[in-house]
């Protein structure tokens, strides 16, 4: 395959593609330059055919939530958007998925903005796996009230309780029947606002309280029934 490498005008500053293992490119491809930045492990690629260009993308915050609005050209064999999340740049978890189908015009709402500064950015993914990495949006939240919610509450009797929440850090968390006893507990978080309780005796059926403390040392709770 016959190939050239050059400045394009095609990519935006911070964007990367990434191609999938064994994908045949010997129809029409051209090899792309782009510029070396946070990304790691898919810098250069190829593109294939005109696979898209993002026309704008914005954030905005608005009651407490963060919304994502980007429209884009879709060109050949469009599949889905990825949205992902990051307090550096350089660990990203995955929070949704989007189907294309025939839109152009987007949105997405992140309802657990973390406090401080947080960044995003979209990956563009079609049927054959290759994927365009956007541009990084950063936000940054100020003087937001750390929440916590679990989900689904009422929870089904299991060995674990699951709770989403605005901070990315808690220092202390307990959880506590309406006697105020507290339960042993052992707790995770996953991810960035996903976070885990699993515990270590049997609960009985009745009104739960998490009470936890963030890394400003500021309490919050709430409540779930098992």
């Amino acid at each position: 395959m016959d190939c050239e490498l050059s400045n394009n005008t095609n990519f935006y500053d911070g964007e990367a593609w990434q191609l999938p293992k064994g994908l045949d490119l010997n129809k029409g491809s051209i090899l792309k330059s782009l510029e070396i930045d946070e990304f790691q492990d898919f810098e250069l690629g190829l593109s294939y055919d005109s696979l898209f260009s993002l026309i704008s993308l914005t954030s905005q915050y608005i009651d407490n939530v963060i919304v994502l609005n980007w429209e884009a050209n879709h060109q050949l064999k469009p599949y889905k958007y990825i949205i992902q999340k990051s307090l550096n740049t350089e660990k990203w978890f995955e929070i949704d998925t989007i189907l294309i189908g025939t839109k152009t015009i987007f949105n997405f709402k992140d309802k657990y903005p973390i406090q401080g500064n947080s960044f995003y950015r979209l990956v563009y993914q079609n049927t054959d796996g290759i994927k365009k990495y956007s541009q990084v949006l950063e936000m940054k939240i100020e003087n937001s009230k750390p929440f916590c919610l679990v989900s689904p509450n009422p929870i089904k009797q299991s060995e674990s309780i699951e709770f989403k929440s605005n901070t990315s850090k808690i220092k202390d968390l307990r959880l506590i029947n309406t006697l105020g006893k507290s339960i042993p507990i052992d707790y995770s978080q996953i991810g960035l606002e996903n976070h885990l309780i699993k515990p270590l005796q049997k609960l009985q059926k009745g009104l739960y309280f998490i009470n936890a403390i963030d890394h400003n040392n500021i309490s919050f709770a709430c409540k779930l029934v098992y």
